[in-house]
């Protein structure tokens, strides 16, 4: 006869239940060791297992940062639970081998204990060398590729699919870090221009408050601007200059890649002599008539009248012979 089934006639259901209770402590205590072990050789190896590693939409040197102290964290936060588990449930066994040691005869103690130790020890050993293959794994991982734990490799390697400089000048290494965020990237300003705002919006009031509402909803629009919290700076002081410094150098220029989202850097007059080449060629470009002149005249009008554009964007697109958008620059390898 089984042994609990042995238990149950001698000693009724909750000696029976008692049993139970005790094989699933063990099977918890025993899994909790194993990983506890894992995750200690883990942070000993300086290894992030992948069920605590933490992805981010945003690739940067201070994203990577965060989220890799972030995952280590969450390993030691691991680390501790287990810790925890182990110590409560070590705790909880004890008590139930008590009461089982006060229940049954000493003879049919020792033969549950010694059929119990059986079977814990078959889990443990198959616990331990599944963990042992998880660590093995990594470790391989982390020798075939030893640079993906290091943010600023990770950057470095960032950095060079999104800023191409093939101009004759070195960039800075703050002024590469503006770049790779991109052409369409907007640095915030902790104070806003209140008064331009409102000047940009008149025309808004006038429409949605009419009859002598004008001044109410003006000054209301301008007490909720000011009431709005300070923007979050997005740039330090560094990059801020590198901006600057970007913005006055008349010799390059800067271009979106066709293909990635890279950004090119040109010689000012490698740009303009590849523009002029574009234009020059007969078999893609064809000058503009009278008929296309007039429409282009005719839309401009339009967009300024209705508000769309400024007049100092109406100056600028009212050109004698008006051009398709260009894009000469560097064919950037998928």
């Amino acid at each position: 006869m089984p042994i609990k089934q042995l238990v149950r006639r001698l000693h009724g259901d909750v000696a029976f239940n008692t049993i139970n209770n005790l094989s699933r402590l063990k099977k918890k205590y025993i899994q909790s060791s194993n990983r506890l072990t894992f995750l200690m050789r883990c942070r000993d190896l300086q290894i992030i297992p992948n069920g605590l590693r933490i992805t981010s939409p945003v690739n940067s040197a201070a994203a990577q940062a965060i989220l890799q102290a972030a995952s280590k964290k969450l390993a030691i936060e691991r680390i501790r639970h287990h810790r925890k588990t182990k110590s409560i449930t070590f705790g909880q066994i004890e008590q139930h081998l008590q009461k089982l040691n006060s229940t049954m005869s000493p003879d049919l103690f020792r033969t549950l204990r010694r059929a119990q130790n059986q079977a814990n020890s078959k889990l443990d050993t198959k616990t331990k060398t599944s963990q042992l293959n998880k660590l093995h794994k990594l470790q391989e991982k982390k020798q075939l590729n030893p640079k993906t734990s290091d943010p600023s490799v990770t950057q470095e390697q960032f950095i060079k699919k999104r800023v191409i400089n093939i101009s004759s000048k070195t960039i800075t290494k703050n002024q590469i870090n503006v770049l790779a965020k991109g052409l369409t990237f907007i640095s915030t300003e902790p104070r806003r221009h209140y008064d331009d705002f409102v000047s940009n919006i008149e025309k808004g009031p006038q429409q949605l408050a009419p009859g002598g509402k004008i001044d109410y909803l003006r000054h209301h629009i301008s007490h909720i601007l000011q009431k709005a919290p300070r923007q979050t700076p997005n740039l330090t002081q560094a990059e801020k200059q590198a901006v600057k410094e970007l913005k006055e150098d008349t010799d390059i220029t800067m271009v979106p890649a066709n293909k990635g989202r890279a950004t090119v850097i040109l010689d000012k007059s490698e740009f303009h002599s590849l523009v002029n080449k574009m234009l020059t060629d007969p078999t893609t470009y064809r000058k503009p008539t009278s008929t296309l002149q007039r429409e282009h005249k005719s839309t401009l009008k339009h967009l300024k009248d209705t508000f769309e554009i400024t007049t100092q964007q109406h100056h600028k697109l009212s050109v004698s012979h008006p051009q398709p958008p260009l894009r000469p620059c560097h064919h950037q390898d998928p």
